[in-house]
């Protein structure tokens, strides 16, 4: 009887991992523009599916507005100069440095993603309309490629596939970096701004002006309400980044598999 109390303690302590797929961290250049930052406001929430399940918000020492994921940190920018910053997933500062990625030096740096081996990183001039999707070397900040993609502001990898939102448009598509071309797939209620996709699930999730991040499914489909990471606001969720959860470490599964053999054994003995 001890032997079975402790094979389903273990398979207790195991069984969480299956209800939170991973992170999902939002930016918002509110603070920004309204001129109280830096600091700046990180989000930083556990999604299950399309249900955001607990989470808060972090103060960072830097202003900062678009997110990338890199190789167990993010990427982000500052809305207002060329500094392109890497922080932990706590919102501390590892590396901040001065391109030249930032064409008129004004506003704005928006959303970022790693896709196919290149940061992806998009430029938004709101006077104008205007902008640019930019290939950025990750060591310098400074421009590799730039080809003109007016109106974008979001930006995330789908499974290879390079998806993109339009601010003013107010629509989500797919974008060919081979022709430049935008395919728009659907439309949002509200200005559309950082996007991210969590593989696990299938589900795109969407930042949107006043404050939602809303989940699709890659049709264009609600899943779900969203929710407000910032509350309601006056600008748009224009940085979001999906970071999955770990796998488990091989302890683990040899954890879960002694776990098993000794269910596996009790039964034999019982069966005798």
């Amino acid at each position: 009887m001890k032997t079975l109390v402790g094979i389903v303690l273990v398979l207790g302590c195991l069984s969480p991992m299956v209800f939170a797929d991973g992170i999902l961290f939002t930016g918002t250049d509110e603070l920004t523009f309204a001129g109280t930052s830096p600091p700046d406001q990180l989000g930083k929430f556990t999604v299950s599916g399309a249900t955001e399940t607990g989470g808060g918000i972090i103060s960072t020492a830097f202003r900062m507005n678009g997110l990338g994921g890199g190789a167990g940190f993010l990427y982000t920018g500052d809305p207002f100069s060329n500094n392109l910053i890497t922080m932990d997933y706590d919102g501390n500062l590892l590396t901040s440095v001065s391109g030249n990625f930032n064409p008129s030096g004004g506003c704005c740096n928006e959303d970022l993603t790693v896709s196919g081996g290149s940061l992806y990183h998009v430029y938004f001039d709101p006077s104008q309309v205007s902008g640019a999707i930019q290939t950025l070397d990750p060591a310098t900040g400074n421009v590799l490629t730039s080809q003109p993609q007016n109106d974008t502001v979001g930006i995330t990898d789908v499974a290879g596939t390079i998806w993109i939102s339009h601010w003013n448009g107010m629509d989500v598509g797919t974008w060919d970096p081979v022709t430049d071309t935008f395919t728009h797939v659907f439309s949002t209620a509200n200005r559309a701004g950082g996007l991210a996709y969590d593989p696990t699930s299938g589900t795109l999730w969407v930042g949107e002006e006043g404050g939602d991040v809303l989940p699709f499914d890659l049709l264009g489909n609600p899943l779900s309400p969203g929710f407000q990471p910032f509350g309601a606001i006056g600008d748009t969720v224009d940085g979001l980044e999906f970071v999955a959860n770990p796998v488990p470490e091989p302890s683990t599964y040899a954890l879960l598999g002694t776990a098993l053999a000794g269910l596996a054994f009790l039964r034999r003995k019982n069966v005798a």
